[in-house]
């Protein structure tokens, strides 16, 4: 049973760009947390790559980084994709810079979450819309085993303060003729078969899910 405030289509996460990056972790400096990374990312690799693609709207993408991007993604573990080769010229049209293309994978997000849920109903599970509003609430759940993915949840349920809320804004328009990732200085492109998308903002502390105007404006004028 999966209980939510929210199911897809209405949930953040039908929006999100669907780029399978390793970024923004924030590892400890020991190196059992180092091995661990590895492992994790190694696995969700594999693990997105085993699923049926076009059901899924799972695909391997070329992911285009010019060298003055912002936020440079954090290495890939070895091994799980080609090593990224270097270009004198990105390959779009305008002054591009130099930069390198490596491989990843890109998630057409409101097809994964349908696929998602059809798998978990088709194997007899039930979908519970519910709010939490905190621990007493879980007394309710009568179940032998719990899988906690609060998310942001957990700082009203679990009284977490330590859970700081980031906004990503983007703007979504209609595809375009081929997948793709860019990530230039003045923000990205996720090239995907349903939306092309242009990103994005980066707002630590901000949980309001309402767009700004100006910002749609900022990132199409980038």
């Amino acid at each position: 049973t999966i209980y939510a405030r929210e199911f897809p289509p209405n949930t953040t996460s039908n929006v999100a760009g669907g780029l399978w990056a390793p970024t923004h972790v924030g590892l400890g400096q020991s190196p059992l947390e180092t091995v661990r990374h590895e492992r994790i990312l190694k696995r969700s690799w594999h693990t997105f790559r085993a699923l049926d693609g076009p059901l899924y709207g799972v695909e391997e993408v070329p992911l285009f980084e010019a060298d003055d991007r912002c936020h440079p993604l954090d290495p890939m573990p070895e091994g799980l994709a080609p090593p990224a080769q270097r270009l004198d010229r990105l390959p779009f049209r305008g002054q591009q810079p130099a930069g390198q293309v490596s491989q990843t994978l890109l998630i057409e997000t409101p097809r994964f979450l349908q696929a998602l849920l059809d798998r978990v109903q088709s194997l007899g599970g039930q979908l519970k819309e519910t709010t939490l509003h905190g621990r007493d609430d879980l007394k309710g759940i009568s179940a032998s085993v719990v899988v906690n993915c609060l998310g942001l949840g957990a700082a009203q349920v679990a009284s977490d303060k330590e859970l700081l809320p980031i906004r990503g804004q983007l703007v979504l328009l209609d595809p375009a003729p081929r997948p793709f990732f860019l990530d230039h200085a003045l923000g990205y492109v996720i090239s995907r078969r349903d939306l092309l998308i242009l990103g994005g903002t980066f707002e630590e502390g901000v949980s309001d899910p309402q767009p700004v105007d100006e910002i749609c404006m900022e990132i199409l004028n980038n």
